[in-house]
């Protein structure tokens, strides 16, 4: 299930602020709290930024309908002053009223705010990164899978397929698809490793393939790009830019030359009979990727309709081998 939109924004600026702060500060994204110097409690904020001489600043966001108001700046500057911060960041998706960014200035506090594309501008924007994934899609693929003849009864005609918990299809698919690359569309055999593979719990002896498929690029589609900085700075001088696209990487945060890519695999569906290969981001002017994230299982679930798997007991391969 995908975060509510405040808490989603609240990543992105955990993520903007690694790489905007210089490398010896420490960022945390929802940490357990800082103490209050009255109370003792602890304060939740949504962002922390401790630097390398011990200044603190937060990052509070807000993801409404309308620009923020004077009221919630009035909010942050007590807070800021109350918890003895040395410095306080405002995050808002929709804008700051006139008197609100008067307020901030007064009480120290740094804006940002979002100026998002349309799609035509995405289309025609020269700094969008772009993003090419190939997936290596087989065109048939027969997998033997081999059992004790004392097992085979446990085995269902439309058995579950399992490795190391997860699905034994895409185990087996990531096992071919670096000999698929290599030989494109050709009919190709292979004997894998049966540990970890299970046929409805019961454990397989041996484990070979027959297959044949090819290495298939797609371009993925920009669907959401915005630049951000304080508010009122023109698209063009902006110097942090988001990107969102419609699978392979979620997200990209660019700023000075630096990136933040964000790969979610909970979000990626591939082709039927396929599984992912490589994933290529391409940016307009050299850049060096200082974070790359993993999100989700990179094991897929892979949609399948021309995998075959046949169930065998162990006794029937040998008989097999002897008329052979």
């Amino acid at each position: 299930m995908d975060d509510p939109s405040w808490k989603a924004l609240e990543k992105l600026c955990y993520r903007i602020q690694r790489l905007v702060q210089d490398a010896g500060a420490k960022v945390e994204w929802s940490p357990k709290g800082i103490k209050d110097p009255d109370t003792g409690q602890a304060r939740q904020v949504d962002v922390l930024i401790t630097s390398a001489d011990d200044k603190r600043t937060t990052v509070e966001c807000r993801d409404h309908a309308d620009s923020q108001s004077v009221k919630w700046i009035e909010e942050l500057a007590g807070r800021k002053i109350s918890l003895n911060l040395d410095g306080m960041i405002a995050v808002s998706r929709n804008g700051f009223s006139e008197p609100a960014r008067v307020k901030a200035a007064r009480f120290g506090i740094m804006l940002y705010d979002f100026d998002c594309l349309s799609d035509k501008e995405i289309a025609s924007w020269g700094s969008v990164a772009r993003v090419e994934s190939d997936f290596v899609q087989f065109h048939h693929v027969e997998i033997v899978a081999v059992v004790s003849n004392a097992d085979i009864g446990s085995v269902a005609s439309v058995p579950t397929f399992v490795h190391g918990g997860r699905d034994g299809f895409a185990a087996v698919l990531d096992a071919l698809r670096d000999s698929v690359e290599e030989q494109p569309n050709f009919d190709l055999e292979k004997q894998l490793d049966p540990a970890g593979y299970t046929v409805d719990g019961v454990g397989i002896i041996s484990l070979r393939c027959a297959y044949k498929g090819e290495v298939v690029t797609r371009s993925a589609s920009c669907t959401y790009a915005a630049m951000i900085d304080a508010p009122g700075t023109a698209r063009q001088l902006r110097e942090i830019g988001v990107q969102r696209f419609d699978h392979s990487i979620h997200e990209v945060v660019q700023h000075d030359g630096r990136a933040h890519v964000l790969v979610d695999f909970s979000r990626l569906t591939p082709p039927p009979n396929s599984i992912l290969h490589t994933t290529r981001v391409t940016f307009p002017k050299e850049t060096a990727v200082d974070h790359f994230e993993l999100i989700g299982d990179k094991r897929l679930q892979v949609p399948v309709d021309q995998i075959g798997l046949f169930v065998v007991p162990s006794g029937l391969m040998l008989s097999n081998a002897a008329v052979a």
